[in-house]
């Protein structure tokens, strides 16, 4: 029941009170992590890092069979 009022009490917007909701699911964060993670904005900031893997891993390289059977047998 608690989680229920951080959501009430600290957020406005009922979009996300459902995916902050959904992320305590999913992460089974505590009360207290929960009011953290609101504090944080961190369900707004998800998928918004600035990274740069494209430029420095090497591209997806789809394997052949042979490749797929030298593996298997090596």
């Amino acid at each position: 029941m608690g989680h229920n009022i951080v959501l009430l009490t600290k957020l406005k917007d009922n979009g996300l009170r459902l995916r902050y909701a959904a992320a305590t699911v999913e992460h089974g964060w505590s009360r207290h992590a929960l009011t953290m993670q609101v504090e944080a904005k961190a369900v707004e900031r998800q998928g918004k890092a600035v990274t740069n893997f494209d430029r420095t891993l090497p591209a997806v390289q789809e394997a052949g069979p042979r490749a797929y059977a030298a593996h298997r047998t090596g």
